[in-house]
């Protein structure tokens, strides 16, 4: 499908690969840390959570993934309004330096949502309300 013309359809070949070096890439890069198991229909989950404790007993887990804290650069505000009759939710990001391409995420915000939301360009941010 892809063909020798493209990345998916190329060979890798490397002459200093040895079966070592590829088993420790394999240890490092195919861990189970950060991985999630997801099923549907379960109806025992005791017995499926057992089940995947014990087929996955043997892999290696990995190091530990650092991370930074996230940064909450929003908030919050309620007005209350009762003769409004329903409720108003907003939700903004931290938007692109370039305005253009913060236009375009707001034409996708309204395109995408078939009328049912509206997106706004603010300076530093784009948002849905």
């Amino acid at each position: 499908a892809f063909g020798a013309q493209s990345g998916m359809g190329k060979s890798f070949y490397s002459t200093s690969a040895s079966g070592s070096s590829i088993r420790s890439f394999r240890e490092r890069a195919y861990v189970l840390n950060g991985a999630v198991v997801a099923a549907t229909g379960i109806e025992d989950h005791e017995s499926f959570v057992k089940a995947v404790e014990e087929g996955f007993s043997e892999s290696n887990v990995g190091e530990a993934i650092v991370s930074t804290p996230s940064v909450f650069l929003g908030r919050e505000s309620r007005v209350h309004a009762p003769s409004a009759g329903y409720t108003h939710v907003v939700l903004a990001f931290e938007g692109p330096k370039s305005s253009a391409l913060a236009n375009v995420i707001q034409q996708c915000i309204n395109v995408g949502s078939e009328g049912a939301l509206s997106g706004f360009v603010a300076p530093g941010g784009v948002g849905a309300y």
